[in-house]
């Protein structure tokens, strides 16, 4: 496999959209390695639009999980007053008590079944997300089928070409914007839901003709598509972390999945316990005075564990795994096919491949996200 790009740093920090120059140093780096198709790589208009859209989605997403967290937490106490009403209904505090489970149930309501909340961000959330990934794919489609106009500019390097290449991609970018800013949601919409696959390609294409221009492409695309997919992917798949367990949103999928199916095991066998403990202690009248203690522990801690399992399937997490083994199947068999070829025409097609794949993994996040939901 070809070499990737360096690390920048000892940190524990993921950097995250480089293959865009996105962070410090980026911009350095790919002149140093790409001088001759630097200016294709280098479009701050779109570097802009991205960060604003990536701010934009990330704050959303925070507000979904956190807002569906505390949905099921909420709706998960208010299932636990029904589970544990013999052990405090006698009590002195037993109104204060029913009316805090109460308004709990309320407040879960109205976070997840009116949509009030978590409604409004789940689609600020897709629809700048689908944006900035459209940028992306914007940006490397226009190595993959604009041949002509590359050539244009690096079959004979001035000032002039360079001047002459931006305004044409100036042009193509403002009505890349034009058609999606303020229209994501039907953009988005269509993209999840038509199945005519026509919008899938931003570029009209080009043809390549210069052997030697076409070879810059392919380096730049190997090494900034193919291998940063891969990595990326194998990255969402990682399967250990040191984040802390008040980070949990942050944690690997493979590592989210395996402490909640941990979780949800314990909590059945636990309950499975109670059980056996509720039907021993009815026969053998060990102390008849528990009873409805064990029975209350039994269902409280079933409860808990569809809690748990809420909170996977509104998270996305099974969804997410899947879609991230396919996708990353799909970029490793494409990239060997890839580094094996030979033929130009070979190479620019598993190019437009990948761009493929690369669409149809953001239309399974669209369609995966789309349905999560918090309702216990």
């Amino acid at each position: 496999m070809a070499d990737f790009l360096p690390v920048k740093a000892l940190s524990e920090e993921r950097v995250f959209n480089d293959d865009l120059l996105i962070n410090p140093g980026d911009l350095r780096y790919a002149q140093d390695q790409f001088p001759e198709i630097f200016p294709v790589l280098d479009h701050a208009e779109l570097r802009d639009a991205f960060v604003k859209y990536e701010q934009i989605a990330n704050k959303a997403h925070l507000w979904v999980h956190w807002l569906g967290l505390l949905a099921v937490i909420f709706a998960t106490i208010a299932l636990l007053s029904a589970a544990t009403e013999p052990l405090w209904a006698r009590t002195r505090w037993a109104d204060t008590i029913t009316i805090a489970f109460e308004f709990c149930g309320l407040f879960a309501a109205v976070l997840t079944g009116g949509s009030l909340w978590v409604g409004p961000w789940r689609k600020r959330w897709l629809e700048s997300r689908f944006m900035t990934e459209r940028l992306r794919q914007w940006h490397f489609q226009l190595l993959v089928r604009k041949g002509n106009e590359i050539e244009g500019l690096l079959g004979q390097p001035s000032p002039a070409a360079v001047d002459k290449f931006k305004n044409e991609r100036k042009k193509w970018f403002d009505n890349f914007l034009h058609e999606y800013e303020g229209k994501l949601g039907s953009r988005m919409d269509s993209l999840a839901s038509d199945p005519d696959f026509s919008s899938d390609w931003l570029h009209k294409p080009t043809s390549f003709t210069d052997d030697g221009v076409f070879n810059d492409v392919v380096d730049v695309y190997s090494r900034l598509r193919f291998n940063h997919q891969y990595d990326y992917s194998t990255y969402k798949l990682s399967a250990s972390t040191d984040r802390p367990f008040w980070l949990f949103l942050k944690w690997p999928l493979l590592r989210q999945e395996s402490a909640i199916r941990t979780a949800v095991s314990f909590c059945f066998v636990t309950a499975l316990l109670c059980s056996v403990a509720v039907i021993m202690n009815r026969y053998f009248a060990f102390r008849p005075s528990l009873n409805p203690s064990l029975g209350s522990a039994t269902l409280a801690i079933a409860i808990i564990a569809i809690s748990l399992r809420t909170i996977q399937e509104g998270l996305g997490i099974t969804k997410d795994i899947e879609r991230y083994r396919d996708y990353r199947g799909k970029v490793r068999r494409l990239l060997l096919c890839f580094e094996e070829a030979t033929d130009q025409h070979k190479k620019l097609r598993l190019m437009e491949e990948m761009e493929l794949a690369g669409v149809d993994e953001l239309r399974g996040f669209l369609r995966a996200h789309g349905e999560a939901t918090f309702i216990l």
